[in-house]
């Protein structure tokens, strides 16, 4: 994690529950844009609580390619 910038590095320091999700449900959407794609393990979004993950992939499609991280309290 040294790598990422050091807002996304607070970030998840601070929300250990960050999620993959559509943009208009996001408050970290500059967040999504810094981290690598590889390494995001998408957790399912809350349209879909039976689920509990699901890849970028899906989520990007399902989004209609708006994604950003979301915090989860």
């Amino acid at each position: 994690m040294d790598e990422w910038p050091e807002t996304t590095r607070g970030a998840l320091s601070s929300h250990g529950n960050l999620r993959l999700g559509c943009s208009g449900d996001a408050v970290l959407r500059e967040l999504a844009r810094e981290l690598p794609w590889p390494l995001v393990s998408a957790a399912a979004s809350r349209e879909r609580p039976d689920e509990r993950f699901e890849s970028a992939e899906a989520v990007q499609q399902r989004c209609g390619g708006s994604l950003a991280l979301i915090a989860d309290a």
